[in-house]
């Protein structure tokens, strides 16, 4: 997890200083943690995509970004909300 996070802040364009770093390793050993409370939830979305992926700057989006946007939306519209992620012009 810890490079993933690394290239991640690289590429938002902030510098790697020894406070930033040390976040990074909070957030990393915090990374398990987050993975087990999925049990407390009716539904989880898996998506390999990652905030870096170019498939999240596609319009709409494609690939499992786009995939996981869809069904993001399928499980708000089972819960009666409206899907206006994906307007129709």
């Amino acid at each position: 997890m810890t490079p993933k996070l690394v290239s991640r802040t690289r590429q938002h364009g902030k510098e790697l200083t020894p406070d930033v770093m040390r976040d990074i390793q909070i957030r990393a050993g915090r990374a398990w943690e987050e993975i087990l409370l999925g049990q407390d939830y009716d539904h989880i979305l898996i998506n390999h995509d990652g905030e870096e992926s170019p498939h999240w700057r596609q319009s709409p989006p494609g690939g499992e970004a786009g995939q996981t946007l869809a069904r993001f939306s399928e499980i708000i519209q089972q819960y009666g909300g409206k899907n206006t992620l994906f307007r129709k012009e």
